[in-house]
């Protein structure tokens, strides 16, 4: 008949989730459970199931493998996620995902982040996605002094730009150039 207890729970602020095969899942969140409280009746009610799915690629539609993309409700007062991992054709898959606005992310090392994606549509439609990210690039040389003057503990620092715009301050990346040739 769907009903559940959970004895014994201690204080504090906790999230309910209810889950099945072929069913959105369904959440309550918050819910206080006081010193020697009973929160009851609770009626959780799992939803129509949607199914976000799609690709990650680079820009010249090369699979992106490994690349953990999360799907975030934009509820205001739940912090609902799900993550999934791209498998090594770029494919990834979200099932169980219930009706409403969400945004979607993706992030691998040496890759730029993907810009977050916002997502909205009722929960009978099925959303397919491909997602470009960007390798990162690499900048390398040599520091070199002016002649007949040693390199004493030097460092560099690489600053994002804007055409024609001054350096951002608070992107700058800073190392210290630990080889005594000034190699980095």
């Amino acid at each position: 008949d769907g009903s559940f207890a959970f004895p014994c729970v201690s204080t504090g602020v906790w999230s309910l989730r209810g889950r099945k095969d072929g069913l959105a899942d369904g959440w309550i969140h918050p819910i206080l459970l006081l010193p020697g409280q009973e929160v009851r009746p609770l009626s959780l009610v799992l939803g129509t199931q949607r199914r976000v799915a799609g690709r990650v690629e680079s820009a010249n539609g090369t699979p992106v493998a490994e690349a953990v993309l999360t799907l975030v409700t934009e509820l205001a007062d739940a912090d609902l996620r799900f993550t999934a991992t791209s498998a090594a054709s770029g494919e990834f898959d979200f099932t169980g995902v219930g009706e409403g606005r969400y945004t979607l992310t993706a992030q691998r090392p040496g890759y730029e982040p993907a810009h977050p994606l916002p997502l909205a549509g009722d929960a009978a439609a099925a959303v397919v996605i491909v997602i470009r990210m960007e390798p990162l690039g690499k900048v390398s040389g040599r520091l070199l002094p002016p002649a007949g003057l040693p390199l004493r503990a030097p460092g560099l620092e690489l600053w994002r730009t804007a055409r024609g715009q001054a350096p951002y301050a608070p992107t700058a990346w800073k190392w210290p150039v630990g080889d005594p040739q000034g190699v980095f």
